[in-house]
């Protein structure tokens, strides 16, 4: 990636497609307050947390809810994520509030 950031700088853009960034990078952008990180994370995750909060609770509603809380936990807690499966450690959270609930 540095080489398309370096690419891009040299031709006078440095703007990346959201695509272009993974899950770690994006967290890695979340420890240091980049709200716009989050909102993609959320573009990308929210519909399989919301499936996986219905599966669980079987209410739309609140499983909305836990989605929303899924994600202010991601903001919350970036801190302790540790780079590798971010997915696993979403599902984590999200089977955690949907239990709770």
């Amino acid at each position: 990636m540095d080489a398309v950031l370096e690419v891009r700088a040299a031709l006078g853009s440095t703007r990346i497609l959201d695509d272009e960034l993974s899950d770690d990078v994006l967290m890695t952008r979340i420890m240091q307050s980049d709200a716009a990180a989050l909102e993609i994370l959320y573009d990308r995750h929210a519909s399989m947390v919301l499936g996986l909060a219905l599966r669980i609770t079987g209410d739309q509603t609140l499983s909305e809810e836990i989605v929303r809380e899924t994600f202010w936990q991601v903001w919350r807690s970036a801190g302790t994520y540790q780079s590798g499966s971010f997915s696993g450690w979403l599902f984590r959270i999200a089977r955690s509030l949907a239990l709770d609930a």
